[in-house]
Protein backbone atom coordinates (compact mmCIF):
# COMPACT_ATOMS: atom_id res chain seq x y z
CA UNK A 1 0.00 0.00 0.00
CA UNK A 2 1.45 3.63 -1.04
CA UNK A 3 0.59 6.22 1.78
CA UNK A 4 1.23 9.65 0.21
CA UNK A 5 1.36 12.25 3.18
CA UNK A 6 0.82 16.06 3.20
CA UNK A 7 4.15 17.13 2.62
CA UNK A 8 4.00 14.89 -0.96
CA UNK A 9 6.60 11.99 0.48
CA UNK A 10 4.95 8.77 -0.18
CA UNK A 11 5.57 6.11 2.49
CA UNK A 12 4.91 2.36 1.36
CA UNK A 13 3.43 -0.28 3.59
CA UNK A 14 4.13 -4.33 2.23
CA UNK A 15 3.29 -7.44 3.66
CA UNK A 16 5.83 -9.27 5.23
CA UNK A 17 6.36 -12.78 7.16
CA UNK A 18 5.94 -11.53 10.30
CA UNK A 19 2.28 -10.83 9.94
CA UNK A 20 -0.44 -12.56 11.55
CA UNK A 21 -4.01 -13.86 10.46
CA UNK A 22 -6.61 -16.43 12.06
CA UNK A 23 -9.04 -18.62 11.11
CA UNK A 24 -11.36 -17.92 13.68
CA UNK A 25 -11.91 -14.04 13.88
CA UNK A 26 -15.76 -12.68 13.11
CA UNK A 27 -15.56 -12.00 9.19
CA UNK A 28 -16.88 -15.51 8.14
CA UNK A 29 -16.99 -14.93 4.63
CA UNK A 30 -15.69 -11.67 2.36
CA UNK A 31 -16.46 -11.09 -1.64
CA UNK A 32 -16.18 -7.90 -3.84
CA UNK A 33 -19.10 -8.54 -5.06
CA UNK A 34 -21.35 -10.75 -2.94
CA UNK A 35 -20.47 -8.77 0.54
CA UNK A 36 -19.49 -9.99 4.11
CA UNK A 37 -20.93 -12.43 6.43
CA UNK A 38 -19.75 -10.88 9.82
CA UNK A 39 -20.40 -12.55 13.11
CA UNK A 40 -20.01 -10.25 16.12
CA UNK A 41 -19.90 -13.16 18.37
CA UNK A 42 -16.43 -14.16 17.32
CA UNK A 43 -14.57 -10.77 17.83
CA UNK A 44 -11.60 -11.01 19.82
CA UNK A 45 -11.41 -8.58 22.63
CA UNK A 46 -8.15 -6.55 22.31
CA UNK A 47 -6.87 -7.75 19.20
CA UNK A 48 -5.35 -4.02 18.40
CA UNK A 49 -3.69 -3.45 21.45
CA UNK A 50 0.23 -3.86 22.07
CA UNK A 51 0.65 -7.38 24.26
CA UNK A 52 -2.71 -8.77 22.53
CA UNK A 53 -1.64 -13.11 22.87
CA UNK A 54 -1.41 -13.79 19.01
CA UNK A 55 0.60 -16.75 20.22
CA UNK A 56 -2.19 -19.20 18.10
CA UNK A 57 -2.52 -16.99 14.77
CA UNK A 58 -0.88 -18.07 11.84
CA UNK A 59 2.40 -16.32 9.87
CA UNK A 60 0.90 -15.26 6.41
CA UNK A 61 3.32 -16.29 3.34
CA UNK A 62 4.01 -13.65 1.16
CA UNK A 63 3.49 -14.61 -2.49
CA UNK A 64 5.17 -12.99 -6.11
CA UNK A 65 2.39 -13.88 -8.69
CA UNK A 66 2.54 -12.91 -11.97
CA UNK A 67 0.96 -10.02 -12.81
CA UNK A 68 -0.32 -11.52 -16.31
CA UNK A 69 -2.78 -14.01 -14.32
CA UNK A 70 -4.92 -10.83 -13.48
CA UNK A 71 -8.05 -10.92 -15.60
CA UNK A 72 -11.18 -8.27 -15.69
CA UNK A 73 -14.17 -9.56 -14.54
CA UNK A 74 -16.42 -12.17 -16.35
CA UNK A 75 -20.07 -11.06 -15.94
CA UNK A 76 -21.38 -7.95 -15.12
CA UNK A 77 -22.59 -7.01 -11.71
CA UNK A 78 -25.45 -7.57 -10.85
CA UNK A 79 -27.92 -4.25 -9.84
CA UNK A 80 -30.33 -4.17 -7.62
CA UNK A 81 -34.03 -3.72 -8.59
CA UNK A 82 -34.98 -0.17 -8.40
CA UNK A 83 -38.60 0.88 -8.16
CA UNK A 84 -39.62 3.56 -10.98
Amino acid sequence: MDITLEDGSIETINSAETFKFSYDGPYRYTDLFTGVKYDARMEKDDYSVAGFDDSTWINVQVKDYDKQRLFAQSHPIKRPITNV
